[in-house]
């Protein structure tokens, strides 16, 4: 049988779209080399990146490029092992650096396409039976579901169903990527399910991203329940006729700005930052993070999902505590102020460290006045969300977290809640370690410019404060080279 040609085809330097056939068992080249097949001018790809071939289906290989190969299909990014070899599909996307080399095989685009694997099916109330394709978040907290009712997709997020946790810890490491549960009442979590304060979080959540009205490109389709699979010590069990609190909101073909190379990262970051600004002026996010940022690479936008929630006794209607606090964050993002923090920008960091906590690291009574549904839309985003933009920068320029160190590793605020005291542990390092002061990120990584450094720290250090410096620091740091 005649195995028809597979089909790459991609922008060329000159903006043109460009295309290749490639026979069965024939393979083409990609690589900035001019006698690639597939020859581009893109820093971000190696000299000699991978191959793309046919045998009696389409494959890609990475051949041990600098920067990393990844895969896009239905909406998922998959890496390429460095010599290592994957199958392709109709349809999908092949990366290597900033170069996207879509694959179109004849045979595959004539037979049915078939559809993931469904690992069962679910009732969602107000949806109604949906087909589950896969599990795309497994947290600490919630697991993100994408479920299917007919040609709409969802992303419903569910509680994990952990095991109850002994009062005063939290269910996650201070700082992994993974967003973590804070709090300090030692008594509410010996009074609470854990079903029921999740439900909590998720009312929050929801009435959150509907108060952005937008402005993060994320809706809420409703706040539901549903009988889908739970998890009972790592193992996952049917959940049928067993209904628990669900988030349900419209499915995002997107990719988590997290899963892109680091090459990719560096690009992205700086040119999303006007936009990021004017999406966190209308909300505070409190937990933005690389994970919680999905890049729509096709279209050029991006969404903000997962925003931290804050709950106080006054919102559970536990009238008999005198406060209580309970938020989610991630705290490598966090790292100086605690996310729901909305005072004015301290003239010295280092000395307000040290200060009592009305002056700056908020605790108590003063965090619960902090309540993002209050928030009023302005000029500038809130102060601890200016401060993640800069480690957001910092990181995507160089792989690196600007503050955390063998030393410092636990935000300064750690301990501040519940009866409102500070770690001294916690303090006293982060003092110490702004004592040091910051690196600029080309003290990591040498092809980083004068003008990112200038732009990262600036960020860093709480100058900027409009989006106009914040267009003025990013023209002059494309400007020096």
């Amino acid at each position: 049988m005649h195995i028809p040609d597979l089909v790459l085809s991609w922008i060329a330097d000159d903006g043109s779209t460009a295309t290749l056939n490639v026979a069965s068992g024939a393979a083409a080249t990609v690589g900035r080399s001019p006698d690639c097949s597939v020859s581009t001018t893109d820093a971000t790809v190696s000299r000699r990146h991978a191959c793309i071939g046919l045998d009696a289906q389409p494959w890609a290989e990475d051949t041990g490029s600098s920067g990393g190969s990844w895969f896009e299909r239905g909406g998922d990014c998959r890496p390429i092992p460095s010599r290592g070899r994957v199958s392709l599909d109709h349809g999908d996307v092949v990366r290597c650096g900033g170069l996207r080399i879509r694959i179109d095989w004849a045979l595959a685009a004539a037979l049915p396409t078939p559809g993931p694997t469904p690992l069962g099916e679910a009732y969602v109330m107000g949806i109604g039976q949906v087909v589950i394709e896969a599990r795309v978040h497994d947290g600490s907290l919630f697991d993100v579901f994408r479920v299917r009712q007919g040609a709409r997709r969802f992303a419903v997020k569910t509680p994990r169903r952990l095991a109850r946790q002994p009062a005063g810890l939290g269910l996650a490491t201070w700082s992994g990527i993974e967003t973590s549960l804070w709090f300090g009442h030692a008594g509410f979590f010996a009074d609470a399910a854990p079903d029921g304060l999740a439900g909590v979080l998720l009312a929050l959540e929801a009435e959150r991203i509907h108060r952005t009205r937008g402005a993060w490109n994320h809706s809420v389709e409703c706040l539901s329940a549903w009988d889908g699979p739970y998890c009972v010590q790592d193992d996952f069990h049917s959940g049928a006729g067993r209904f628990r609190h669900a988030l349900v909101m419209p499915w995002v073909d997107a990719v988590s700005l997290a899963d892109l190379p680091q090459a990719e990262q560096r690009q992205c970051v700086p040119r999303m930052l006007p936009a990021l600004w004017d999406a966190l002026c209308a909300a505070p996010h409190g937990d933005l993070t690389a994970r919680n940022i999905l890049i729509d690479l096709s279209a050029g936008r991006f969404s903000l999902i997962d925003p931290a929630v804050l709950l106080t006794s006054s919102q559970s209607g536990d009238r008999h505590v005198d406060l209580l606090t309970v938020f989610t964050t991630t705290g490598s993002a966090y790292p100086l102020l605690p996310p729901f923090w909305f005072g004015e920008v301290p003239a010295d960091l280092s000395a307000a460290l040290g200060g009592p906590p009305e002056t700056f690291l908020q605790a108590g009574r003063a965090v619960a006045a902090g309540d993002p549904l209050t928030w009023v839309p302005g000029t500038a985003p809130s102060v601890p969300d200016r401060l993640a933009i800069g480690v957001l920068l910092y990181e995507a320029l160089c792989g690196h977290h600007p503050l955390f160190d063998e030393l410092f590793g636990a935000p300064a605020w750690a301990g501040s809640y519940g009866e409102g005291v500070r770690s001294p542990e916690s303090q006293a390092a982060a003092r110490a370690r702004l004592a040091r002061g910051l690196v600029p990120p080309s003290a990591h990584a040498s092809d980083v410019t004068q003008g990112e450094d200038n732009l990262a720290l600036a960020l860093l250090n709480l100058r900027v404060s409009s989006r106009t410096q914040l267009v003025e620091l990013l023209r002059d740091s494309a400007d020096r080279t």
